[in-house]
């Protein structure tokens, strides 16, 4: 009796690892967020000639555009990232991470007190060792309460498709700092020069394995962009080819190391029982 059921226990298994790899889709409950001022901070910068273009939750599209909203995108991208991780108070406050996270440019760290706008936030220091910061990180850190873990040939170990799993796969999002993008919904879109040294932050919150586990060429991923108005449908929520996503200049940031350490990763095991 015992040998017949190891039998019909052995046949279970082999039908099982014989079925056609199904699709894996997975996305996180992000909560989005626009970028945008968010609080009544005072902002030096603004007194006194356009002191009434700051005012809290002014919408980026108005006339005139607010300085901050405009440039916000990693704040909010954070804020997003922090909610995520049941952070609450200032901790989700743009206007907090931002005076957190940036110092150079005129800004003083965590006065509460805003002294510059229009300047976005620095990921690495420049060549001149003066012009940028780990500011980016410094507000990661601060907001979500976790030292980042960071991925980028300027960074530390290269972005792969498959770390994209093992992110999503692990319930982690990855603050995706896109060094040559800017949001798509600009109209009209930014010249060429300026493009070129743009960069802009948003959040990939799910991976779509379009029916191949075992080949990563055609994931697509779920991308939350701060910037109101992207995407297809205008939601700021939308999908996007993995080969548009992964470029070995950006930098990519999550608060979980998930990198293999034994040789063995989640994704490749998956693939192999797909086959």
């Amino acid at each position: 009796m015992l040998r017949s059921l190891e039998r019909v226990a052995m046949v279970l298994l082999l039908l099982i690892l014989a079925l056609p790899a199904s699709a894996t889709v997975k996305t996180l409950p992000v909560p989005y967020m626009n970028q945008h001022k968010d609080t009544t901070m005072v902002c030096m910068a603004s007194i006194p000639a356009d002191a009434s273009i700051h005012p809290a939750n002014h919408a980026i599209i108005s006339s005139p555009v607010c300085p901050h909203c405009s440039y916000y995108c990693a704040p909010a991208s954070i804020s997003m990232y922090a909610q995520y991780r049941h952070r609450s108070g200032n901790f989700i406050l743009e206007d907090y991470i931002y005076d957190h996270g940036k110092f150079t440019q005129g800004e003083i760290q965590a006065d509460g007190v805003i002294q510059t706008h229009g300047v976005g936030m620095f990921d690495a220091m420049l060549s001149d060792g003066v012009t940028g910061g780990r500011e980016v990180q410094a507000a990661f850190q601060w907001a979500v309460g976790m030292t980042p873990v960071e991925w980028g040939i300027n960074y530390g170990p290269a972005f792969t498709a498959n770390l994209v799993i093992e992110n999503i796969d692990a319930n982690t999002p990855i603050l995706w700092c896109d060094h040559f993008g800017y949001p798509a919904a600009i109209n009209p879109p930014l010249p060429d020069e300026v493009a070129e040294i743009n960069g802009h932050a948003k959040i990939i919150a799910g991976y779509d394995d379009n029916d191949t586990p075992d080949d990563y060429n055609d994931d697509q991923y779920w991308i939350l962009d701060p910037w109101p108005g992207s995407g297809p449908d205008g939601s700021g929520q939308y999908w996007v080819a993995a080969s548009s996503v992964l470029d070995l200049r950006d930098l990519y940031i999550s608060d979980m190391d998930v990198t293999p350490t034994d040789g063995t990763s989640i994704g490749r095991m998956k693939a192999q029982f797909a086959q």
